[in-house]
């Protein structure tokens, strides 16, 4: 028998994109799971078309909070609500392809503090693979880098035991996460190719803002600087200056590749010098034209 999955879908003022969000859990290959819709106190029509669509389905449960308290906030709802032995998320405005949960499982060992895989980054027109290899991630992997996305499948009692996502950080609430788990139960898993899709050509309001996220890295850092050691520091330095959409100087480029990524920081420096050009790949890639 397989063990029953919970998928918590928090969701805010989102009632174009959350039913494709639900419908892609609806759609999973594997049989035994359980949807947990928490409604962040929505203003739009979010609450009717969640009641109407999903309010008759057994496989899901709706949650509709009065007043929004932020995504970690409904999250923490849904964990402890949760049925399932094993757990994961999605956001409302990306997608599961229909054998995520199934792939997830299938490679899923308690010896990891939790099992993730690779995405798609889908700007709109054009689509690109992330973290798409095979590894285990370390702690000291995942203090340079979020290597685990922003999605993972993890026993339920494990999010219990650490108390859930920190509602006190504005934004990085799930790499947070992940960092707590793997110092707590040991490395994680990736596993090879991509089942999730992260969507990020709307133009819907974003969960953290340039300023929040700036923040959100600063308050990450702050919490877990003493777990880190120099090449750490330094790639933490770089996802900050990434946050606050900072220019990348060249000998700063060469003090950041020396920690290592070197490929991502060098599509960074460029971007970042040449602002123009990068628009329109943005939109190229968003659009299928640059005009």
């Amino acid at each position: 028998m397989y063990p029953l999955i919970t998928v918590y879908l928090p969701t805010h003022n989102r009632k174009d994109l959350v039913p494709r969000a639900a419908n892609s859990v609806l759609a999973q290959d594997y049989d035994n799971f359980e949807l947990i819709i928490v409604n962040d106190g929505s203003y739009d029509d979010t609450k009717a078309i969640l009641d109407k669509f999903y309010g008759n389905n057994p496989k899901v449960r709706i949650i509709h909070l009065e007043e929004p308290k932020g995504a970690c906030h409904a999250r923490n709802i849904a964990i402890k609500v949760a049925n399932g032995k094993l757990i994961t998320g999605i956001d409302d405005d990306d997608e599961f392809l229909p054998h995520r949960l199934s792939s997830l499982y299938e490679n899923y060992d308690e010896s990891y503090a939790f099992v993730c895989s690779g995405y798609l980054w889908n700007y709109g027109y054009k689509t690109r693979e992330r973290f798409v290899n095979e590894r285990k991630i370390d702690l000291n992997d995942i203090l340079s880098l979020n290597e685990a996305s922003n999605q993972v499948l993890v026993k339920t009692s494990r999010l219990e035991e650490i108390g859930g996502f920190d509602q006190t950080l504005v934004a990085c609430q799930d790499y947070d996460l992940w960092v707590r788990l793997i110092s707590k139960y040991g490395d994680a898993l990736r596993i090879k190719n991509a089942t999730y899709i992260a969507h990020v050509g709307h133009e819907k309001e974003r969960i953290s803002n340039t300023k929040n996220r700036l923040l959100g890295y600063s308050q990450f850092f702050e919490k877990h600087k003493n777990l880190m050691n120099e090449k750490n520091i330094t790639n933490q330095g770089f996802l900050r200056i990434v946050a606050n959409e900072e220019k990348l100087s060249s000998i700063g480029l060469l003090q950041q590749i020396k920690a290592g990524y070197p490929i991502l920081k060098l599509r960074y420096f460029i971007s970042s010098r040449f602002k123009y050009l990068a628009m329109l790949r943005k939109r190229y890639l968003k659009h299928g034209k640059m005009s």
